[in-house]
């Protein structure tokens, strides 16, 4: 078994070298804007991350394990999903309208980019910390409410038949 995740180690590391690299120079390459570079460069980028997941997953001893484990890190779990939803939007109206906007300006189009990057995190960062607080929280908040009753020995109302066992919580 050690041997095996050595081996799968390894791999993701190779994969991580590979992909984040040639990522980033789609990204500030002067290739045509077509969709088919947006697909590689996602795709890059997914790959990549995949294997850094992969790796961490493996490893035993990554100071990236203890990383992990910060308080602050943990509380991004939180607002995890809301970065997920959000960030697409996010960098396509900076690509979109932004950088076009800079390079417009007189921006060159690497600075463009970095601007972009610069601006799209406390951005992207802020939708989501709103959205885990004005959406998230009190939908989640609502599940612990409607739930059945977890209390030992009660049980909510049967609603039909008992092969559905679906119970409506006592209030």
């Amino acid at each position: 078994e050690g041997v095996q995740c050595e081996k799968i180690g390894e791999t993701c590391r190779r994969v991580l070298y590979a992909t984040l690299p040639l990522a980033m120079g789609v990204e500030f390459s002067s290739l045509p804007s077509v969709n088919a570079w947006f697909v590689i460069e996602y795709s890059l980028y997914a790959a990549g991350f995949a294997a850094l997941v992969g790796y961490i997953m493996v490893e035993q001893n990554l100071i990236a394990k203890r990383l992990l484990n910060w308080g602050w890190l943990r509380g991004m779990g939180k607002i995890s999903y809301g970065l997920y939803l959000y960030h697409v939007i996010v960098f396509e109206i900076l690509h979109k309208d932004f950088v076009p906007w800079l390079i417009q300006a007189g921006t060159s189009r690497t600075i463009a980019i970095v601007a972009k990057w610069v601006l799209a995190f406390p951005l992207l960062f802020g939708i989501a910390v709103l959205s885990w607080r004005v959406f998230e929280k009190p939908i989640l908040n609502l599940k612990q409410r409607l739930a059945p009753s977890a209390r030992p020995g009660q049980k909510g109302s049967q609603v039909g038949s008992s092969s559905v066992g679906f119970e409506i919580p006592n209030v």
